[in-house]
């Protein structure tokens, strides 16, 4: 199943570009899933039968692949999968291989994309109410993460501006940027 979204993000490309490249990693994505698999599952996961009282503990694997420019966006591979830490190792979250993209949206503002597929977990015949609750569950994990991902960026940009005016350092537009190496 494919998934497309996209979210705001209050900052210029340039800024949120670095702190797109230097903050996003494997470890803060399987954070995000995990929170993610928190919120949205509560409900779902107790139609699936993952959870009671509460989402299933899960463990998260994630992947972050290296950046990819074009001419007005930055592209990063991402990928994850998580197992239930309960109930021998079931799979619970529907694994996503998708690229996460940061866009110019005009002069002050950028765009977080993500565009990926989502695989029913092997077994999972396809037409079906289940089927059809998974493929909403990993849609509902992918935007708590690309939502949570844009409010990450723009608190870890005000940060940054205030530790730098705090210092003393001079005020500049590039934010992350600057600090991007290799």
């Amino acid at each position: 199943m494919s998934i497309h979204d996209f979210h705001g993000v209050d900052l210029p490309f340039e800024t949120a570009a670095g702190g797109f490249v230097n903050f996003v990693s494997d470890r803060l994505i399987a954070a995000l899933v995990t929170e993610a698999w928190a919120v949205e599952s509560s409900e779902v996961g107790r139609t699936l039968g993952y959870g009671g009282a509460g989402p299933v503990p899960v463990v998260v694997d994630a992947w972050v692949g290296r950046p990819r420019p074009r001419l007005d966006a930055l592209v990063l591979p991402i990928a994850w999968s998580g197992q239930a830490t309960e109930r021998g190792g079931s799979e619970p979250i529907p694994p996503i291989e998708a690229d996460l993209e940061l866009v110019a949206f005009g002069a002050a503002r950028s765009h977080l994309h993500l565009l990926g597929v989502s695989r029913l977990r092997p077994g999972t015949p396809g037409r079906t109410s289940r089927a059809s609750l998974e493929q909403r569950l990993a849609v509902a994990i992918a935007r708590h993460v690309l939502v949570s991902l844009a409010n990450s960026l723009e608190g870890a940009s005000r940060v940054e501006a205030h530790a730098r005016n705090s210092a003393g350092w001079p005020s500049t537009t590039t934010g992350f940027a600057r600090n991007r190496t290799g």
